[in-house]
């Protein structure tokens, strides 16, 4: 068998985000409150571990999963942030894969912690 085609695919096109400015601006916005909302909850509840009242199990153990939080939502938000920002529209193979891998490892983190009774 002779293929004919065998270039490698090096870059993803992304489809489904708006290319008008005026959608792109709302959607930063509406993102941009979502994360930091994400953000500061996440960061406040970590801060709590910090007064000694709190020095129990089940806090350390709920400062972990809003640490890994703050991770996933780290890992997609920023990027889509960006690309809104600007005008590109691509994102390559190896930026993709690592993507899905972090989200996979730290949604794996969260179900195994979980199902082991947290």
């Amino acid at each position: 068998m002779d293929f004919k085609n065998k270039k490698l695919t090096t870059k993803l096109f992304l489809q489904g985000l708006s290319t008008y400015l005026k959608i792109k601006v709302t959607l930063f916005a509406l993102f941009l409150g979502i994360y930091l909302t994400t953000l500061t909850e996440n960061v406040m509840f970590c801060v709590v571990l910090i007064s000694p009242q709190s020095h129990i199990l089940m806090y350390f153990f709920l400062c972990i999963l809003a640490i890994l939080d703050l991770c996933i939502s780290s890992s997609v938000m920023l990027w889509i942030l960006s690309d809104l920002i600007t005008f590109r529209r691509t994102i390559s193979v190896c930026a993709c894969t690592l993507q899905c891998f972090i989200i996979l490892l730290l949604s794996g983190t969260v179900f195994s912690s979980f199902s082991h009774g947290l």
